[in-house]
């Protein structure tokens, strides 16, 4: 499971990333797969998932601020600005634009880590700020 995280992780903005091509890859067959991700929904839930945290990464990164918010969407695999801002609010109970607001308003950092791979401090760091924006 490991070497798939990490596999997904590098290749959250390829459009060519999906169940198929994890299958191909690891030579897994498609109940196997399913199975390795039921816990997490699904192994599109688990893509979505990592891409959304990505997406929210850089949304609120300062560094970003210029960039328009359907720009960093596509750029980690979304194809649907509308899709992309309806499972943004799911995820994190807020739109893309109020978590950019919210960050140019001085809300504290999210960490040093810039990767925003796997589990680390900077995932516990998110989530703290988004209980925190939750809680606004």
């Amino acid at each position: 499971m490991s070497a798939i995280h990490h596999h997904i992780d590098a290749n959250l903005a390829s459009p060519e990333l999906s169940p198929q091509q994890l299958m191909r890859q690891f030579h897994l067959s498609r109940p196997t797969l399913y199975r390795l991700f039921e816990a997490s929904g699904g192994v599109m839930n688990e893509i979505r998932n990592r891409r959304l945290r990505r997406c929210f990464a850089d949304i609120i990164d300062p560094a970003h601020q210029h960039r328009r918010l359907a720009d960093i969407a596509y750029a980690w695999g979304f194809n649907d600005e509308a899709g992309f801002s309806r499972a943004f609010r799911r995820a994190f109970g807020l739109s893309p634009r109020d978590a950019r607001r919210a960050a140019s308003d001085g809300l504290p950092a999210i960490g040093d880590d810039a990767s925003g791979i796997g589990p680390g401090p900077r995932d516990q760091a998110l989530d703290r700020w988004i209980r925190h924006l939750r809680a606004l």
